[in-house]
């Protein structure tokens, strides 16, 4: 069995993730999750899944040798930016990332249209992307 540990990626005034982390000793696996928020709220703008995750992951790497998986992440249709470029994008990110090992999609319709297939465009972007891996 592997036990996971996930952590919301790190923003200004959060903890640090090593004063989270409680030791390989008891983890096999680390995890972040981090959304794209676009315009949906006031405070958030859109940010590129390397802006959402870059942070957070360069500051696993420094913690432990364990795989990075991204426990779960969205962007929102419609929302200050195009979904099917962010999903692009991210594969090309998780491609220059070998050290991440997977990612959950949060594929729900509720403050904002999270889903995967929200558009024609972004399951396409999902789908080019999936495949290739």
């Amino acid at each position: 069995m592997t036990w996971s540990w996930s952590a919301n990626v790190p923003y200004a005034g959060s903890t640090p993730l090593s004063s989270l982390y409680p030791g390989d000793a008891y983890i096999g696996r680390v995890g972040l999750d981090g959304y794209n928020w676009g315009t949906t709220q006031p405070w958030s703008t859109w940010q590129s899944f390397g802006e959402v995750f870059g942070q957070g992951v360069a500051e696993l790497d420094a913690l432990t040798t364990r795989p990075i998986h991204i426990t779960e992440t969205a962007a929102p249709e419609g929302a200050g930016g195009d979904k099917a470029a962010w999903i692009t994008d991210m594969w090309a990110w998780l491609d220059a990332h070998p050290e991440v090992t997977g990612v959950t999609w949060f594929s729900l319709l509720k403050e904002a249209d999270w889903r995967i297939d929200s558009s024609e465009a972004a399951l396409a972007a999902w789908g080019a992307g999936a495949r290739a891996f």
